[in-house]
């Protein structure tokens, strides 16, 4: 029963107002005056003077008020209800709720809990039986159980909550009232969901619920690491205005930088740039919303994402009137998109390794350098062992003779194939092996090897070097090998077209790019010893476990068949 905007739960109580006239009448009730008896002492008090009165008869208003109050405790007893629930004909014995817990509903989750609780008291008060759908986690729970519900940090499968609810056949007279508390983000399966919704209302109460206030879920869509900055892309499921900050946060939880960003009005995607130093940047394993706690406003970073600094020399100066016949070319060509590559060519060994550790790359690649001088050696051990990763390109020095800085050791002369002197062809490369990190990739059939070094058997054997990549006759191609926290590793051919076409095809970019993952992206590992000491060391040993933990599931042909693509 309702009055306008006022609804009463026990509205039977109401009828009590009917005797209103009887308390009324109660109340101006007189008993007869008493019996005057002649008292002579009396006599004394004639001459006094009252102050006080009593009336014979109660006053109108103080009758009217103990009225008033009588009436108000019969409405109070009949339980008023400001503002009832309308729209349904009749209530069903039967309340369902479906509630959108996916990541979307986590930033308003307490006024989603507010609406859940609110639904749960009405419901009581009519004496429904509740029945809760979460979409999100796909249980069934009783109404007392609902304060067990949380947002899961994945979006709803309505998909599978309609076919769950396809099962439940309301009956002939017997639907629900049904309350969808979505999350206002049109995923798939929604219409579905509808629909069988619909159908279990079977004329009574069908509502939809959200509760964005203009505070709609924000989503981290992507991010790039670019040359100068991290770039992130805000979507807004609603729609602007919205105004917000993107911050960067290290593995440590640390906050590194934040930014700002604007939606307009009626634009539901913007994007913002994070501005930071290369050795900051590559620090940054998480971006998220700032004041939105939800799995969809956090992007967690990869070792894809580091911005590598890769250090470059050869044992020629630079030839720029002939590019292509330069032993760096097609190296700067692979690594440049991915990295910042600094390339010193100045054919003394060791001012070109002096100027590349000093913009502290993560990556040194030498190629056709023959043997490295004892002073360069020992300083690129220690960079090496701390983190570094050292490789190198063979060529007409290199088939000289070796040095310690090799994952194998080498036979001295190198290898022709193909030649007007060999009885050999050139050499294709057989595929990879599953505990190489570029298994998977894709050979073209036109890559011919026609010269490589080969490494000493004898020698080999007894070492722990790892053979990446062969050619069809089994002679190894790739090989590396662990230094400390570090690694060696030795492409047997040359970094330009003199021994092979492999360097002018799409797969030794590929190549070029697995082999970078193995550097844990920390720019202090290339400092030197003497002015880091112990503390860089565990750091740089922390990180190239991280970095093993992204590299090494290749180990497995599962894990790896689904991660070839990267």
């Amino acid at each position: 029963m309702s009055f306008a905007a006022i609804g009463f739960i026990q509205p039977l109580i109401l009828s009590a107002l009917a005797l209103l006239p009887l308390i009324w009448w109660l109340l101006r009730f007189t008993p007869p005056s008493p019996a005057e008896v002649a008292f002579p002492a009396v006599r004394l008090l004639l001459g006094l003077q009252a102050n006080e009165e009593t009336p014979a008869r109660s006053p109108w208003w103080l009758t009217a008020l103990r009225m008033l109050i009588a009436a108000l405790i019969i409405v109070a007893l009949a339980s008023p209800v400001f503002n009832p629930q309308s729209g349904a004909t009749a209530v069903s014995p039967n309340l369902l709720i479906v509630v959108d817990n996916g990541w979307a509903s986590a930033s308003r989750w307490p006024q989603r809990r507010a609406m859940l609780d609110a639904a749960l008291q009405q419901a009581d008060s009519h004496g429904q039986t509740v029945s809760i759908v979460a979409t999100a986690s796909l249980s069934a729970e009783e109404g007392q159980k609902a304060a067990g519900l949380e947002p899961q940090p994945f979006s709803p499968n309505r998909v599978n909550a309609a076919r769950l609810l396809s099962t439940v056949n309301p009956g002939s007279g017997n639907g629900y009232d049904v309350v969808w508390l979505a999350d206002g983000v049109d995923s798939s399966g929604a219409a579905n969901l509808a629909a069988e919704l619909t159908r279990l209302s079977a004329g009574y109460r069908f509502s939809i619920v959200t509760d964005t206030r203009g505070h709609g879920a924000l989503g981290l869509g992507g991010q790039a690491n670019t040359e100068k900055a991290l770039q992130a892309r805000i979507v807004s499921a609603e729609g602007g205005p919205r105004k917000g900050r993107v911050s960067a946060l290290s593995g440590r939880g640390a906050r590194l930088a934040d930014a700002p960003f604007s939606l307009a009005k009626g634009k539901h995607e913007t994007q913002v740039t994070i501005n930071l130093p290369l050795e900051l940047r590559n620090q940054v394993t998480r971006l998220e919303i700032s004041g939105e706690p939800s799995a969809g406003a956090t992007h967690l970073l990869d070792a894809s994402t580091f911005w590598q600094r890769f250090g470059i020399t050869s044992g020629e100066a630079r030839e720029a009137a002939q590019p292509l016949l330069s032993p760096t070319h097609y190296i700067e060509r692979a690594l440049s998109p991915h990295g910042e590559v600094t390339v010193s060519s100045t054919g003394n060994i060791k001012r070109d390794t002096s100027a590349l550790l000093e913009r502290h790359p993560t990556i040194l690649i030498y190629a056709n350098i023959g043997r490295i001088i004892s002073s360069t050696a020992d300083r690129l051990k220690k960079w090496v062992r701390k983190g570094g990763v050292l490789v190198r390109f063979a060529g007409p020095r290199l088939e000289k003779g070796g040095d310690t800085l090799l994952p194998v050791p080498l036979r001295r002369g190198g290898r022709a194939m193909g030649g007007a002197l060999s009885w050999q062809t050139p050499q294709a490369l057989a595929p990879f092996e599953e505990q190489s990190p570029f298994y998977g990739l894709t050979i073209p059939e036109d890559v011919k090897i026609t010269r490589q070094v080969l490494a000493d058997p004898a020698a080999t054997q007894h070492s722990k070097a790892q053979v990446w990549a062969r050619l069809e006759d089994g002679t190894p191609l790739v090989t590396a090998a662990r230094q400390g926290t570090g690694w060696l590793v030795l492409f047997h051919i040359s970094a330009n077209s003199d021994w092979s076409n492999l360097p002018m095809s799409g797969l030794f970019v590929q190549m070029l790019r697995r082999t970078a993952k193995f550097a844990h992206g920390t720019s202090g590992v290339a400092q030197d010893a003497s002015s880091n000491g112990e503390q860089q060391t565990n750091d740089a040993a922390n990180a190239t476990k991280a970095a093993e933990s992204r590299i090494w599931p290749y180990r497995t042909a599962a894990c790896h068949r689904e991660c070839a693509s990267c």
